[in-house]
């Protein structure tokens, strides 16, 4: 009777692999369809290095989670190992197809090892530890089959007949309709995932014929840019020059928010999102003298002061995260503002700061100036679009923009 430790290693190993390929999986689903909260990150470490990497193009095939494609293989090694052990006799033809996809697994690591660190120059440690999970299960099945480590990588031409493990081809067959069904059944588990996730209406994106129909307004340049800007900071302008109009307390600019942020850190190099408030509240906006969200005037002033201390992407991200613990307890803010690492002495004496109420009423004359209907106004180069857009809506524009500067 053959020693099976190694399989049953190769098998463990298979699913600590697969429990974190489907944990990468969620992580593609969530921010590359902007349903993740703004937030939320990868749930260990820090920096945005799983996050960049989980909506970069690198992440898909054909739109298929380059992650839901591990679980299928991890999953067929599970499946192939048990029927491995299940049959003595019949055991090499499972085995040997597994050590093909071990072999695949390794090259498709060496790659994406590559693609994040040279080309993305990002890290992702869920996205390491799934390599080092591929490069182990390579040399158990190495020792499992006996193989040399000289003539390892020729072992895999034995499911194609002729070699010295005289594997019956039916049992090839068999095993390989594993693998393939596996494959294709984690894969399609992926795509069904982002659809269902997708908050965007069915069917094709309108955002280009949308753009294209869209009133041409005039903001000046001073209001883009600054410390309520993110992405593109090179020389010349971005593709994509976006402007959202917002308020801290609309539901809908937070959905707006979350978008955004997914389709801004995929083309960081290509696109600057600006936040402009317009509170619908009445005590400091004369535009909107009935609105009711009667704490929006002071979350902007919020804003613009943690904006003067560098941190207004935090602020805002937390504020919108929060919006109904905010509703309920106004004093929520201040536990932000101490959670974010404002100096609270400095953040409260801006607020009092005449300049702050100067800043705010030029954000609402922006307003003015696009003729503001609601919130969340987007106004991409120089379009005004009302209502939040999904990633694959502005994906569908870049592309639109791109390819006709071509």
């Amino acid at each position: 009777m053959r020693d099976n430790k190694y399989l049953k290693l190769v098998m463990l190993l298979s699913v600590i692999g697969f429990g974190i390929a489907a944990y990468l999986v969620v992580l593609h689903v969530k921010f590359s369809t902007g349903s993740a909260g703004l937030t939320e990150g990868c749930g260990i470490g820090s920096g945005t290095g799983c996050i960049d990497i989980a909506v970069s193009k690198y992440s898909s095939i054909f739109g298929v989670p380059l992650a839901a494609i591990a679980m299928g293989a991890f999953l067929s090694l599970l499946v192939l190992g048990f029927l491995a052990l299940s049959n003595e006799q019949g055991g090499s033809e499972p085995t040997y197809m597994m050590f093909l996809l071990a072999t695949i697994s390794v090259i498709v690591t060496v790659t994406m090892f590559i693609i994040s660190n040279y080309v993305l120059r990002e890290f992702c440690v869920f996205c390491a530890m799934l390599w080092v999970v591929n490069l182990a299960i390579w040399p158990c099945l190495v020792k499992q089959l006996g193989l040399g480590w000289g003539n390892a990588l020729a072992g895999n031409l034995e499911l194609l007949g002729g070699g010295k493990a005289n594997l019956r081809r039916e049992r090839v067959t068999s095993s390989f309709t594993v693998a393939v069904v596996c494959v294709i059944l984690m894969g399609v588990g992926g795509l069904v995932a982002k659809g269902s996730s997708n908050k965007g209406p069915p069917g094709p994106s309108t955002m280009v014929s949308d753009f294209n129909g869209a009133q041409v307004v005039m903001l000046p340049a001073e209001a883009y840019g600054g410390p309520r800007s993110k992405g593109f900071s090179g020389e010349g302008a971005p593709v994509l020059e976006i402007a959202e109009l917002a308020d801290f307390q609309c539901p809908g600019c937070k959905m707006a928010g979350q978008f955004l942020r997914s389709f801004e850190l995929k083309h960081k190099g290509k696109v600057r999102v600006t936040y402009l408030n317009f509170p619908l509240d009445g005590s400091c906006n004369p535009f909107t003298p009935n609105g009711g969200h009667k704490q929006s005037c002071a979350l902007a002033r919020g804003g613009i002061c943690a904006a003067k201390q560098g941190k207004f992407w935090p602020y805002h991200d937390n504020v919108f995260d929060k919006q109904e613990e905010i509703h309920s307890s106004p004093s929520f803010v201040n536990e932000i503002v101490k959670e974010i690492g404002l100096d609270v002495a400095a953040y409260e004496a801006c607020l009092k700061d005449p300049a702050t109420e100067t800043e705010l009423q030029k954000d609402m004359q922006y307003g003015e100036m696009v003729n503001l209907e609601s919130t969340p106004t987007i106004i991409v180069n120089q379009r005004k679009m009302i209502g939040a857009r999904t990633p694959a809506d502005y994906e569908a524009l870049l592309d639109s923009i791109e390819s006709q500067k071509k």
